[in-house]
């Protein structure tokens, strides 16, 4: 097959090619084959733009949709058929997935799309990552170059997913004044639009939520065959799964490369995709590999191979695990071959001059180095370490509330000693921004992770980063020292936590977060 000849996968030539000799179909299998080769069109030039927004990144242009066609042939197999209808959709699918990999999708300025307040809290958290220091208001104003480019390129590739989405009925003004969209057909858009651009967007979301999104199929229109329905989860799924196993030489071409120059991480992309083969289905494994070897110099690229190809395989095997567990007709790609271990993953990377050990940094006993780095070696025996760190962090909520409440005038932190049943409980109280149920699970045990410094803020309380907060704590052990100061039994939590719906939290509690500590 021709380097990215969409037309001539197996997908396409079943579904929307034109038939030889009598189609009773042909009427309406033409407006969809013709209504997909002027999207295509219309959409290369608009994927071209996204080397101007993100040069460092791989191949996301035309030639990237169209290898979609072919590895979505790879993972469906013989397992999963598709009529005309859905592979159209699919196909259009594809088109929209990446197209907002650049400013030109937008229509105008990536600062301008997030808004003013989702902006300034991606600079606030990107110049504490790279100067190791919050910064001033004004220095927001007026970023250095080098954050801005950093957080042009972050915003895009957190927002592209629901940007895409938004494509689907975004236009343009041409020069004379007319309105220019990718999709003109007005009854396909009307009729698959939303489905397309609720697909395109879903590339990005956690697999357990597709089944919740795509559990309902799409009938035919009138002016279709009755059997020509959508069973949108199998899109969502062969979408997702297309598109992660599309990684070969044909996304990282060696004098792009040359050209390009990137750096960073990027560039260790950049060189082991350029020496990887066109993935291959044998049995149910998606199966990668590399005719030149990697020489020493190389190893950081092998290795980030390995994890790459690890990440791949965790996403066919959740996808076909999702499907299992509905009862849904499984697709054929299931796994990747050879990622369980680095000597079998150099069978298909072969390294040259260097022999790859797995000497990934193992701790069998965590709670033991948490007692060494967050107890009393960091802190002491001294019992007056952990009513600090608990006032702290209260302040901190406290000020954080104050930081998105302009205004709030009722900051309250309240300590207090009770006995229950016979012990002496310390509670520290306050009626700060308090805590989710992902960071009580997640971020609160997450040792050395402090929260405040987290890109997971800007989603969890937009406008804080960038509204002149300033956290007490940085390295994410307060908490521990509660739990593990040896003059301060602290809390004991359970391997296993139960949560009940907000709406059924004590009234005074919903606006709180507290720490209780039990007293010797």
């Amino acid at each position: 097959m021709p380097e990215h000849d969409y037309t001539s996968t197996s997908l396409r030539q079943k579904t929307l090619a034109t038939r030889s000799g009598d189609d009773p179909q042909a009427e309406q299998r033409e407006r969809l084959r013709s209504s997909y080769v002027e999207l295509r069109k219309k959409a290369a030039v608009l994927l071209q733009e996204n080397a101007r927004s993100m040069p460092d990144f791989t191949v996301h242009d035309i030639t990237h949709v169209d290898a979609l066609w072919e590895t979505a042939d790879l993972v469906c197999g013989n397992a999963v058929k598709l009529n005309p209808a859905e592979a159209y959709v699919l196909g259009c699918a594809f088109v929209f997935h990446d197209a907002a990999m650049g400013e030109a999708a937008y229509g105008r300025s990536v600062p301008d799309s997030l808004g003013e307040e989702r902006w300034r809290d991606l600079l606030s958290v990107a110049y504490y990552h790279q100067k190791g220091c919050w910064q001033d208001q004004e220095q927001l104003d007026d970023p250095p170059a080098e954050i801005a480019a950093a957080c042009r390129a972050a915003a895009i590739r957190e927002s592209h997913a629901e940007q895409a989405r938004r494509l689907v009925d975004q236009s343009w003004r041409s020069s004379t004044g007319h309105e220019i969209r990718l999709m003109e057909d007005v009854l396909l858009r009307e009729a698959y639009g939303p489905l397309i651009g609720n697909l395109a967007a879903s590339h990005w979301w956690p697999v357990d939520r597709l089944a919740g999104e795509f559990r309902r199929e799409s009938g035919s229109w009138p002016w279709q065959p009755r059997d020509w329905t959508i069973d949108q989860l199998k899109l969502a799924c062969i979408l997702r799964l297309a598109d992660v196993t599309q990684i070969d030489g044909r996304r990282a071409p060696t004098l792009l490369f040359a050209l390009r120059n990137p750096q960073g991480l990027s560039r260790e992309h950049w060189r082991f995709q350029t020496h990887v083969s066109r993935p291959d289905l044998n049995g149910d494994r998606v199966t990668y590999s590399s005719a030149r070897p990697f020489l020493p110099e190389d190893a950081p690229s092998w290795w980030l191979a390995l994890d790459y190809l690890r990440g791949i395989d965790q996403e066919l095997k959740a996808v076909d695990a999702l499907l299992h567990d509905l009862g849904l007709k499984r697709l054929a790609a299931r796994a990747v071959a050879g990622v369980d271990s680095p000597e079998r993953f150099a069978d298909h990377f072969p390294a040259q001059g260097w022999r790859p050990i797995d000497a990934t940094v193992k701790v069998s006993d965590i709670p033991a180095l948490v007692r060494s780095l967050g107890g009393e070696q960091l802190y002491g025996d001294d019992p007056e370490a952990a009513v600090r760190e608990l006032i702290q962090n209260a302040q901190d909520a406290v000020r954080a509330r104050q930081a998105l409440q302009p205004g709030f005038p009722d900051g309250r932190i309240e300590i207090r000693l009770s006995q229950i049943d016979g012990s002496w409980y310390l509670e520290v109280r306050d009626n700060g921004v308090g805590m989710d149920e992902e960071t009580l699970i997640h971020g609160l045990l997450d040792f050395g992770n402090s929260s405040w410094s987290s890109p997971d803020i800007r989603n969890r309380l937009p406008g804080l980063a960038g509204g002149g907060f300033t956290p007490s704590g940085r390295f994410g052990i307060g908490f521990f020292s509660v739990t593990l100061c040896p003059s301060t039994p602290g809390i004991r939590l359970p391997p296993k936590a139960m949560f009940w719906p907000r709406s059924r939290w004590p009234p005074e509690s919903r606006t709180r977060s507290s720490t209780v500590s039990t007293l010797s």
